[in-house]
């Protein structure tokens, strides 16, 4: 258990993940630090994320490409949901839930000791 809690990399994702600025409009969607952050809502948010900078980067295309062949629209928002997903799946993710594990664990424990005490 001590393990994780002493990873420099796991504490430096941990500290990304808790700053409210990299989160921007999206801070409300962030769970609690002792909540799992499921596949889902990751997949959800950054889907979000990506076609927001998705469609900004298909706008510079289109400018830079000046009226020649353009891909799809759905392309890079797309690719980049699916890069940023990953990325999150092996960073921040499991160091997120590494730390939520621990702390629902301390707490379910905290709560066991008190009731015993009482």
């Amino acid at each position: 258990m001590a393990h994780w809690e002493n990873s420099d990399t796991d504490n430096r994702y941990n500290e990304i993940s808790d700053n409210d600025d990299v989160w921007g409009p999206l801070v409300s969607f962030r769970p609690p630090k002792n909540q799992q952050f499921s596949s889902l809502r990751a997949f959800a948010l950054l889907a979000l994320f990506s076609s927001v900078y998705g469609t900004l980067i298909n706008v510079a295309i289109a400018i830079a490409a000046h009226h020649r062949h353009l891909p799809s629209p759905y392309v890079v928002p797309t690719t980049l949901t699916l890069i940023t997903f990953l990325l999150f799946q092996l960073t921040l993710g499991p160091a997120w839930n590494r730390r939520a594990s621990l702390l629902a664990r301390r707490e379910h424990y905290l709560a066991q000791t008190r009731g015993k005490a009482g």
